[in-house]
């Protein structure tokens, strides 16, 4: 190899492949073997790999806290929904009563209307 640092001419092998150039073309460029250039151009591939692989952890991390957030928000929800079901359950059994208590009103003064009627 020349005078290039294995990143270095990592950098320029990946510049290469970029414009469209192959394998060929950046052994002539460099004067290097097929076997450098192959073993410098898969720690190149290898290196794109983990990169690709730690972006997509780094996303996956930022995507978990909103998903921690949706998940406590949610329980919330869920606690006022069961609040709220229990103030209605109470509501009706509350207006079931006075249902109630008003027909059985109605039915005294049906009764109480009759025997006016009757006796009047």
């Amino acid at each position: 190899m020349a005078s290039y640092t294995e990143e270095e001419f990592a950098q320029m092998i990946a510049q290469l492949q970029d414009s469209g150039q192959g394998i060929s073309n950046i052994m002539k460029t460099f004067k290097v073997t097929y076997k450098d250039a192959a073993v410098i151009q898969e720690n190149l591939r290898l290196k794109k790999e983990a990169q690709k692989g730690a972006c997509i952890l780094e996303e996956m991390r930022k995507d978990r806290t909103p998903l921690e957030q949706m998940t406590k928000r949610a329980q919330e929800a869920e606690n006022e929904l069961s609040i709220i079901k229990g103030m209605n359950r109470n509501e009706v059994k509350e207006l079931e009563k006075k249902i109630r208590g008003l027909m059985d009103r109605i039915e005294t003064l049906e009764k109480d209307l009759g025997k006016r009627i009757v006796t009047g």
